[in-house]
């Protein structure tokens, strides 16, 4: 029975399992400080603050996710069903979490312009 990886396709999975999981962290660490920024130096409505804490929050839980997904590879060797059913969750509620911003966003806009646009009238 021939073995399911070579050696050269498990260095190439352990190289960018790894190098995305770092990547990750990375990037999570930079949202962290930019939120601790964003919420005690600005001054923001509720509902903006409330915003910034749910896209953190489902960051850091697709940040677990992505640490139990190496976990699970390299320690069980196993397939991985959940982490990567809670990844696709993860991304639906960040693309969700980021519309209700826009929307949030979208009465100040509109309050923007309408009143720098000129009217026109015949």
């Amino acid at each position: 029975m021939e073995p399911a990886f070579s050696a050269g396709d498990f260095r190439t999975l352990t190289a960018l399992t790894l190098t995305g999981s770092w990547s990750n962290t990375l990037l999570f660490t930079a949202e962290v400080v930019v939120c601790i920024i964003y919420t005690r130096h600005w001054k923001l409505e509720q509902a903006y603050k409330h915003v910034v804490h749910a896209m953190l929050l489902n960051d850091s839980i697709a940040s677990l996710t992505n640490y139990a997904t190496v976990f699970l590879i390299f320690v069980y060797f196993d397939d991985v069903p959940w982490p990567v059913a809670m990844g696709f969750v993860a991304n639906a509620n960040s693309a969700f979490i980021g519309q209700a911003f826009l929307i949030v966003s979208l009465h100040r806009v509109l309050d923007l312009c309408s009143n720098r646009l000129p009217s026109v009238s015949s």
